[in-house]
C-alpha cells in the first residue's frame, strides 16, 4: 500500500478569520515562500487585506528565529521585501497554532 501526505499551506487572519489554503508539493523554503506570496496576494486582491506582520512557527521552512542567516532564507527575505514583520510562536506552545491546525487536513491514500 502506497501512502502519501497532502501538505497544506495556509493563512488565517486574526481579526476576520478568513482562511486561505493551498496544496503544496513539499515544505521546502522556496515552495513555502511562493505559496505564502500567492496567499498574501490573494488576500490583498480579493479582500483588500494587507498584512503588517505574520506569525509563524519555528519550522525550518519559515526560517527559525535562532538562525543567524535569516536574510539568506526565502520566507524571511520575502517578508522583508514586502515590509511585513515576521514574528514566531513560542516553542512547545501548540495553542498558538491551534486555529490553523483545525483548518488543516492531512489525508493518507
Amino acid at each position: 500500500m502506497i501512502q502519501s501526505v497532502i501538505i497544506l499551506s495556509g493563512s488565517l487572519t486574526d481579526c476576520t478569520r478568513l482562511a486561505q489554503v493551498e496544496i503544496v508539493p513539499n515544505i521546502k523554503g522556496l515552495t513555502v515562500m511562493f505559496s505564502l506570496l500567492r496567499l498574501l496576494n490573494k488576500m490583498n486582491i480579493v479582500y483588500q487585506i494587507q498584512f503588517a506582520e505574520i506569525l509563524s512557527d519555528n519550522r525550518p521552512e519559515f526560517g527559525r528565529k535562532t538562525d543567524k542567516n535569516l536574510s539568506e532564507q526565502p520566507v524571511p527575505m520575502l517578508l522583508a521585501e514586502m515590509d511585513i514583520k515576521h514574528r514566531f510562536t513560542k516553542p512547545y506552545r501548540p495553542q498558538t497554532n491551534e486555529p490553523m491546525v483545525r483548518l488543516s487536513v492531512f489525508g493518507r491514500h
